[in-house]
């Protein structure tokens, strides 16, 4: 059976965050059990991609969560960037 796609997943926590049946303080602190993890403390990635994703799921915008927003957001890409070009993260 096939993974979900992020905006399956995202749309599914947003439709329990509105219905408040999400503890957000719960997810909150399993996220940072997540990211004291060496698999992500030794990423300079995935850390601040799964932070933000979790975030803003948590918050109730998970269907707002795009390509281009993700790049801009997290990965201090240019708002008129071509998402349709590979590239490399910025240092932080």
């Amino acid at each position: 059976m096939p993974e979900p796609s992020l905006q399956w997943a995202a749309r599914s926590v947003d439709e329990h965050a509105e219905d408040g049946d999400v503890d957000r303080d719960a997810v909150l602190r399993q996220l940072n059990r997540l990211l004291a993890n060496p698999l992500f403390t030794n990423s300079r990635r995935y850390p601040g991609l799964l932070k933000y994703i979790v975030e803003e799921s948590v918050a109730g915008r998970g269907s707002q969560l795009k390509e281009r927003t993700l790049g801009i957001a997290v990965f201090g890409r240019d708002p008129d960037y071509d998402t349709s070009t590979r590239w490399s993260v910025p240092p932080p």
